[in-house]
């Protein structure tokens, strides 16, 4: 088959969605200037962890759809990034096979989205990266012998300065001041309203739902409304959001590593003052840290190391349980453990 033909697919799956692409194989770092990306529901994490077969079936149409953009062809790897799967996925196979099912693909990644996003965020190099959008979560890494991560516990123990955490803390202000509590905000509480509806519909709405966490975090626009209209209560929360997320990222950086910091996620895209607060406190604590936009995204670093293990080019190993990979053309796969990853 032509060089043209060989394609590579990325996956980047976090809480409240999922991006599908698919490239040519030979494409600087698997990410050329433009692509299709494609779209859909993110994880849905029930009382056995992470429903595989639930995303399996959500991205087989999501991976036929990008190889079709791509003009079809063979689709070499295939790698996922995705929230949870150190801690929920209990069966990371079974989640290569179908990997494998849904794609063709004879090499497959499996990674948390961490991973990926350090990997799109500075392209590969050391350093270490915050990732904030629905949850949160910091890696400090070389890519071989130093690794540590902090936070990512979910929105119930963690997640501190994340998306989910922000719209807690904005809808608890909204509430404070539906009741006539100290602390309560009437901006935010007309914000909640007119999300939605009543604060019984949000309450009904919010603990019957299966993604408790998306529809926290989809309450961070409305408070990024609310900052940027001089609203003070959404504006704290939002700085203090910056401020948390920069003590998360202080925690990972370990000997040996170059204090370069990356950051990534929607959360900072949601207002100016997230990024302004981490900046400040984390140039606070750690002085002499180079700060340095995200070159690229989860989806991005996806792609990067589907293209690097397609082309035979990649250095990086698997490191149980953040990244696991799979030649299905061998016997045998590799398994992740359940422990978390310490340095």
């Amino acid at each position: 088959m032509a060089e043209h033909a060989r394609l590579v697919c990325g996956v980047d799956v976090g809480g409240s969605g999922c991006r599908v692409a698919v490239v040519p194989a030979a494409a600087p770092d698997g990410r050329p200037s433009s692509y299709p990306r494609f779209q859909g529901p993110g994880l849905d994490i029930g009382r056995n962890g992470v429903d595989a077969t639930g995303l399996l079936a959500s991205l087989a149409p999501l991976v036929a759809q990008a190889r079709a953009a791509a003009g079809g062809g063979d689709i070499t790897a295939i790698a996922v990034g995705a929230a949870s799967v150190a801690s929920l996925l209990e069966d990371v196979a079974a989640l290569h096979d179908g990997l494998r099912a849904i794609s063709g693909a004879s090499l497959t990644f499996v990674a948390s989205d961490i991973v990926t996003s350090h990997l799109g965020a500075l392209g590969g190099e050391p350093g270490v990266v915050v990732a904030a959008g629905t949850g949160a979560i910091a890696l400090g890494t070389d890519h071989h012998t130093r690794w540590h991560c902090a936070d990512g516990w979910g929105h119930l123990l963690g997640d501190v300065g994340s998306g989910a955490w922000v719209g807690r803390r904005a809808l608890e202000a909204a509430l404070r001041a539906h009741d006539g509590r100290a602390g309560g905000s009437p901006a935010l509480l007309a914000s909640l309203t007119g999300q939605f509806g009543s604060p019984d519909q949000l309450v009904s709405g919010l603990y019957s739902s299966p993604n408790r966490s998306a529809v926290l975090a989809s309450f961070v626009p409305a408070t990024a409304v609310a900052a940027h209209d001089g609203d003070p209560v959404a504006s704290g929360i939002l700085r203090d959001a910056g401020a948390e997320l920069a003590g998360t990222c202080n925690a990972v950086f370990v000997p040996g590593l170059p204090f370069t910091v990356g950051w990534t996620g929607g959360l900072f895209e949601a207002s100016p003052l997230v990024l302004a607060a981490f900046s400040e406190r984390l140039t606070a604590l750690r002085p002499g840290v180079h700060l340095t936009p995200a070159s690229g995204t989860s989806l991005d670093g996806a792609m990067g190391l589907a293209a690097a293990g397609a082309l035979g080019r990649g250095t990086l190993q698997d490191r149980p349980p953040f990244l696991t990979s799979v030649r299905h053309e061998l016997s045998a796969a590799r398994r992740m453990p359940s422990s978390r990853l310490e340095a």
